[in-house]
């Protein structure tokens, strides 16, 4: 039976392998996505969105929105020195897209997008409908104004043994 330790070493042994084996296949492909990681928060009146863009100019990128979502789509183009061979890509690139639907109604004329860092911000104003508002509780009622009560039918619970027709319990 082997040893907890033979068994370490043969998977340590095998997990080298199996890296130098796919860091020659892997070459000229992106293991990761491209599609950014995002961080979405709100307030009373807006929605923002930052994307993680590292390596995106402004012209890479384009920002599409409707009543109550947000599509952002863009493209890395991988760009190898001229006269290099590419040894390992380990960063992402080709095309994506990415929608967010947040439930609430957006307005697409008041939205503003800067680039900086490698981070995408994206400011969306809420349309007025969809803004919290405060609602202010003042005293009660004057008198008067309160609707009666709606009349319900009468209903009691039956007895075990009742009729369900009138007619039928009498005797």
């Amino acid at each position: 039976m082997l040893s907890t330790m033979s068994m370490l070493r043969s998977f340590d042994e095998l997990s080298r392998r199996l890296d130098r084996a796919f860091e020659s296949v892997g070459q000229g492909v992106a293991r990761t996505q491209v599609a950014p990681a995002l961080n979405i928060w709100q307030d009373a009146e807006t929605l923002t969105v930052e994307a993680e863009l590292p390596g995106f100019r402004r012209e890479d990128i384009e920002i599409l929105a409707t009543h109550d979502t947000l599509t952002i789509r863009g493209e890395r183009v991988r760009q190898d020195p001229q006269g290099a061979e590419a040894a390992r890509y380990e960063r992402s690139f080709g095309r994506f897209e990415r929608s967010v639907s947040f439930g609430v109604p957006i307005d697409p004329d008041g939205i503003s997008a800067s680039l900086r860092d490698g981070v995408l911000r994206i400011t969306m104003p809420k349309t007025p409908e969809a803004r919290a508002r405060r609602i202010e509780v003042t005293g009660e009622l004057p008198t008067g104004t309160n609707p009666p009560p709606a009349e319900l039918p009468e209903t009691s619970p039956k007895r075990a043994g009742e009729a369900s027709n009138p007619e039928s319990s009498r005797t």
